[in-house]
């Protein structure tokens, strides 16, 4: 349907929200203006409200209803950051009102995906409403959690865990703290009679009770632990709790899906998950006293040691021990970094070590070999295999990289012994397959020793008994299996020798022939062995051999990647092509249109398709880091084309749109490459494309509303437009738009200092840049920057403050003094600049800047100069003479400390160089700390 005049009717509004669904294009993007429209109309946030809250509004149009609301929530709460800007809506205190009255109930009735999207408003919402807006969500939820009602109790949970989610990162001398303290201390006892109560249920209704409940504790103690725990009486039984859901034991249903990866899914395991989790996390943070900052966490820390650590290292083992073959990878990760964990402890080591081989042979072993989940996966869902086996998030948690941090920990803390055990068992498993004993020769016990090897072999390579033992496993039990009957030893293979590129070859031809056999497994028609191979290149590329073979393969091999990107989103892929581009960069100007088009399309797939249904899915997580990974490719890509200007049009064009959608979706996730990209694309281009151009209004309305803090990212494609768009930056609003940026950061004395001298650079560039075209912004931007002086703390934003008007005396001397002399301000500033000119004036820049300044007052005739500046000449003079000697002697101290850096870079090996002795590394990094580092002035946007 076409829509019309907006309005608040109920009907109407629930007809856009599902035409906003439509696969259609046109009904979809009619649906969008006219919700669009409904943003900048008062009540349209309780209109959504409403709408999600109703149980007779069909699911998809409430779910809808519920992420705009989210949205707006998250827009125009806080009226302060947008009130100056045009159609964009201010929720008013009466919404507010009905809103924040009838939440915890709208939670307490909302499906699951519903659910979800209004715990993220409550949080939202408290961060700028709770406790002075909000008195009462504390009593209702503590009278909704001392109700009967299972429902009741349940969103009350939910409600008071995304009330804790606003604290998680508040640190200890932020006095917000104190309010989660007084929480906990109110609440907590309460809660743990409720934990007491439900834990003796054995159902899903209580096992979801207590997932919230484990959460709620977790955000409470997530940076710092609340006062109230140090009593070992308020403790004990939330330990006591957290300890029980660890070691219950789970009985799937029968018609539950069976396999590892999927159970953790389970709610019962879910609990166990984060209550594992909260116990590494204690145990990283607060397993030796001597670790913790301040006395509250001493405090816990003893506490924890002694009446703990014991229990907790005996019962992860024992789960280790009597693990089950189908338990979820996540919990049996968490229980080996606890374990883990007790490696650094003398008191804890010396329980763990007399077990440490059996734990590994005999429990962590077996969790390497290739299994039956991997062969379901391989084979069935080969896109899932893959993400397991590469994605960082998956590493998190999957036994495998835990296994090999722990044996990597041992062998570095307690002694290479224990590597001597390793390599011979490893290697005893490598000749029998090789030997072909067929009691022994098997393919998943070899892909386990592969996997240990070559996972270990970045971390070990430094020891020269691993190294030797490398050169000689790499070509005997690995290159053979390039062309293994085995699909899975087929990619174990690729990745090995991508793993262990850094050795030895006696004779080239070995390494040829292996980087062929990887190149034709870039042929093979199994997924998985094609991204080894193709992710294998990362490393293989770094020896000195593999550049020319890998040159003549460049098109076949960029080729199987854009094709490879089709079928699974990778970060680790879009990496491998940003590599290749760095490493062929006078290659690239033949593939950067194809590049450039794949590369966007990829990314605006990946930010389309997020979702925020489910805290725990790291699908967007995963969707993030390969979307991030995307954009730093398109940067590697402009770099290579720099200097071909009809490659880096087509850049611009092609980049244009995705920018303006992560500014029109008010993105910070990817803000920052974006920014990025734009400083490239502007840097190199000869002048400022009309599609750049049309980005800058964006890029202002983003600043003064949702990114505020990003100007130290802006401030590098800001001076490209200036500094390449004279011409065009002169005309229509766009100084006003650079003023009113320059005055949100000076004239808020909250502003932080750093984005109010980053502003102040930014007025430099206009000043440098538009010699005769800024007179009558000259007086406002003098203006904001003394007014702002007197109340700098620190000397570096005094000093840039300083220099606005320095800048101002160098691009009009004369209206400078006028406007100094007319407001009186004329010896104060002198006085000011002065003072602090060879004190605080540090580097290179400052003083060539003042010296510009102090040159230009020679150039107004004397009779026409201020009395106070007559009487100050000879004194000026002085000034510019003392710091030519004084730029001069720094710029020999610049240039010495570059030559002692550039000769300690001819000292390192293949860049990766560590003490071979990792017995000395904790003298060494002690040593470290003794060191005086020389740090190299940061130079200015601008030199003169």
């Amino acid at each position: 349907a076409e829509y019309g005049g907006c309005t608040m009717d109920a009907q109407l509004l629930c007809q856009a929200l599902q035409g906003s669904l439509s696969p259609d294009n046109q009904q979809r993007s009619q649906a969008e203006v006219f919700l669009q429209k409904c943003s900048t109309t008062p009540g349209y946030a309780v209109a959504l409200f409403q709408i999600l809250s109703s149980g007779e509004v069909p699911l998809e149009i409430r779910h809808s209803a519920s992420i705009a609301f989210k949205n707006l929530v998250k827009r125009s709460w806080e009226v302060d950051q947008i009130r100056k800007l045009e159609n964009i809506l201010l929720i008013d205190e009466q919404e507010k009102r009905v809103i924040r009255d009838n939440l915890v109930e709208a939670l307490i009735s909302a499906p699951k995906i519903i659910r979800v999207q209004l715990g993220v408003s409550l949080q939202q919402i408290c961060t700028t409403d709770f406790p002075d807006h909000w008195p009462g969500l504390v009593d209702k939820i503590v009278t909704l959690i001392g109700s009967q009602g299972k429902d009741q109790i349940y969103g009350a949970l939910f409600a008071y865990r995304y009330l804790c989610k606003k604290f998680e990162y508040i640190v200890t001398s932020n006095p917000k703290r104190e309010i989660l303290n007084k929480l906990v201390e109110r609440t907590f006892p309460m809660l743990v009679g409720l934990f007491q109560h439900v834990s003796q249920i054995d159902s899903l209704d209580s096992a979801e009770l207590q997932i919230l409940l484990v959460k709620i504790f977790w955000s409470s103690t997530q940076l710092a632990i609340p006062p109230f725990l140090i009593d070992n009486n308020n403790l004990m039984p939330w330990m006591q709790l957290l300890l029980q859901i660890v070691e219950k034991e789970v009985i799937l249903p029968p018609d539950w899906r069976n396999y590892a990866q999927t159970v953790i899914q389970y709610p019962w395991w879910v609990a166990k998950k984060w209550a594992a989790h909260t116990f590494v996390r204690f145990f990283s943070r607060y397993g030796t006293v001597k670790t913790t900052d301040d006395d509250i966490h001493k405090a816990f820390a003893t506490l924890f040691l002694q009446h703990y650590i014991d229990k907790l290292l005996e019962t992860f083992v024992r789960l280790l021990t009597n693990r089950k073959p189908k338990e979820p990878y996540k919990f049996v990760a968490l229980c080996i970094n606890f374990v883990s964990h007790s490696i650094y402890s003398s008191r804890t080591w010396q329980v763990l070590k007399p077990h440490v081989s059996h734990l590994f042979q005999d429990i962590l072993f077996p969790l390497l070999c290739y299994n039956e989940e991997d062969d379901d996966l391989f084979n069935n869902h080969p896109q899932e295999y893959i993400k397991r086996q590469f994605d960082v998030w998956q590493e998190l948690y999957d036994p495998r990289p835990s296994i090999l941090y722990f044996i990597v920990n041992v062998v570095k803390i307690r002694g290479k012994q224990h590597l001597d055990v390793f390599l011979n068992y490893v290697t005893q498993i490598l000749t029998d397959y090789q030997l072909g004993d067929l009691s022994k020769s098997n393919p998943s016990r070899k892909y386990g020793a592969l996997y240990a090897i070559g996972s270990l072999a970045p971390s070990l390579k430094n020891r020269e008994e691993f190294r030797k033992g490398l050169e000689v496993i790499l070509p005997q039990h690995v290159f053979p299996e390039l062309s293994s009957s085995y699909p899975f030893l087929r990619a174990l293979a690729c990745w090995t020798f991508g793993e262990i590129w850094f050795i030895r070859y006696p004779n080239e031809e070995t390494f040829f022939m292996a980087l062929k056999g990887v190149l034709n497994c870039l042929k093979d028609p199994l997924l998985p062995v094609k991204v080894n191979a193709a992710l294998s290149l990362r490393n293989i590329i770094k020896h000195p051999l593999a550049h020319e073979p890998l040159l003549e393969a460049l098109p076949f091999v960029l080729e199987e990647l854009i094709k490879m990107s089709d079928y699974i989103d990778s970060d680790d892929v879009i990496g491998t092509i940003d590599i290749l581009i760095e490493k062929y960069r006078d290659q690239m100007p033949n593939f950067s249109s194809l590049l450039v088009k794949k590369l966007c399309s990829i990314f605006h797939r990946l930010s389309t398709e997020r979702t925020f249904e489910d805290e725990d899915d790291d699908e967007n997580w995963n969707s993030d880091v390969t979307a991030v990974q995307t954009l730093k490719t398109l940067q590697t890509l402009i770099d290579s084309v720099s200097k071909i200007p009809d490659a880096l049009m087509q850049i611009d064009l092609a980049v244009t749109p995705l920018i303006a959608k992560v500014l029109q979706d008010r993105d910070m996730t990817y803000l920052q490459d974006v920014l990025k990209i734009v400083t490239g694309v502007t840097f190199y281009s000869k002048e400022i494309s009309p599609t750049m151009w049309s980005l800058f209004p964006m890029f202002y309305e983003a600043f003064m509303t949702w990114a505020p803090d990003f100007m130290p990212n802006l401030l590098l494609p800001l001076d490209n437009y200036i500094s390449k768009g004279s011409n065009v930056i002169v005309t229509g609003s766009y100084l006003e738009m650079i003023f009113n940026m320059y005055q949100k950061l000076i004239a808020d004395p909250k502003s932080p200092e750093t984005e109010a001298g980053d502003a102040c650079k930014l007025i430099e560039v206009v000043l440098m840049n538009l010699k005769g075209q800024v007179d009558k912004w000259v007086l406002p931007y003098i203006e904001l920057a003394l007014n702002r002086v007197p109340i700098a703390e620190s000397f570096g934003l005094k000093v840039l403050l300083l220099e606005v008007v320095i800048n101002c005396l160098a691009y009009n001397p004369l209206l400078t003094l006028n406007i100094l002399e007319s407001k009186g301000w004329t010896q104060s500033f002198f006085g000011n600049w002065f003072e602090l000119l060879f004190k605080e004036f540090n580097r290179v820049h400052d003083k060539k800047l003042s010296i510009l300044a102090l040159c230009s007052l020679f150039m107004i005739p004397f009779a026409s100069l201020p009395q106070f500046i007559k009487s100050e000449v000879h004194k000026f003079f002085v000034a510019i003479l003392k710091l030519q000697v004084l730029v001069s002697k720094q710029k020999q101290e610049l240039a010495a400390i570059r030559d002692r850096e550039s000769d300690s870079s001819f000292d390192e090996v293949d860049g990766d160089s560590v003490d071979d002795d990792d017995e000395n590394m904790e003298d060494d990094s002690e040593d470290l700390d003794d060191l005086e580092v020389e740090v190299v002035p940061d130079l200015s946007l601008i030199h003169i």
